[in-house]
């Protein structure tokens, strides 16, 4: 019998589970090392085809999983957690992580000003204490929410591409894909622009415009090829859908700080 299912074998594995059988010679230190050696061959192998692709063929990942091709890659979702990881510790920015303040300048002041305003007549509170304490949780819940990005992104862009043949699973697989670029990139451009900071000096003073604006075109030029890879699109379509993709970018922009201020705000009150 099976001991992992405990259902009745035929050979060396089981037909009910694919549980293996072992061997005497199975359970030696060396066989031990040499599975392991294997699995961790395979996930790097996995991994820098992977990193390759996302960085030298934006899109050709999500083409590929549209396809039926998706065993030699590292999935997407595993992906964004590991760049999630990175951005935690390293981000350069502050986009995902509004103050209480910023959040009141949003699109979403209307519905949280009146709950921000009976907290302090009730708590006797000002707006300066109140961005304090709001600061000191939002960080760590800020990062750690970015996920919900994806399913705003994938739902404004299905109508942008609803006649391709594509499915919901796709486009969160792309908005995944955009994502991840937009919490890996600003961390790589700012380590290569500190780096020439370091080298040249002051010849660099003035580097965060600059850094500001590369980091901009490089994010329309990924968003253009990995679109026009993705869903197949000639250069003409993709170039009449860059500004409602930006746009679409944009409002799931918005709907992850609404999310992120409440998320915040139930940790406070």
């Amino acid at each position: 019998f099976c001991a992992n299912c405990q259902k009745e074998l035929h050979g060396k594995y089981c037909s009910h589970c694919g549980e293996r059988v072992l061997d005497p010679e199975q359970r030696s230190l060396k066989f031990l090392l040499g599975m392991f050696t294997e699995e961790i061959t395979s996930v790097n192998g996995k991994l820098i085809l992977t990193l390759r692709r996302f960085f030298t063929m934006p899109g050709q990942q999500c083409l590929d999983f549209h396809l039926g091709i998706r065993k030699k890659y590292l999935s997407l979702f595993t992906l964004f957690f590991l760049f999630n990881i990175v951005y935690f510790f390293f981000s350069p920015m502050s986009d995902f992580n509004l103050s209480l303040r910023e959040q009141l300048g949003q699109m979403h002041k209307p519905l949280i000003e009146g709950t921000v305003k009976d907290y302090l007549a009730a708590k006797n509170s000002t707006l300066e204490e109140l961005g304090k304490q709001y600061s000191q949780i939002s960080e760590l819940v800020a990062k750690s929410i970015i996920i919900i990005s994806v399913p705003f992104l994938a739902l404004l862009i299905w109508p942008l591409n609803a006649r391709r043949g594509y499915y919901l699973q796709d486009h969160v697989i792309y908005s995944l894909n955009l994502y991840c670029f937009i919490m890996i990139f600003p961390i790589i451009l700012r380590g290569i622009f500190v780096f020439f900071d370091w080298l040249l000096g002051d010849l660099m003073k003035d580097y965060f415009l600059v850094y500001i604006n590369t980091l901009l075109i490089e994010i329309v030029i990924f968003i253009w090829g990995s679109h026009q890879r993705t869903y197949q699109t000639k250069h003409w379509h993709t170039a009449l859908l860059m500004i409602p993709i930006v746009i679409a970018l944009f409002f799931s922009h918005m709907g992850y700080r609404f999310v992120q201020f409440w998320a915040t705000w139930v940790q406070i009150t």
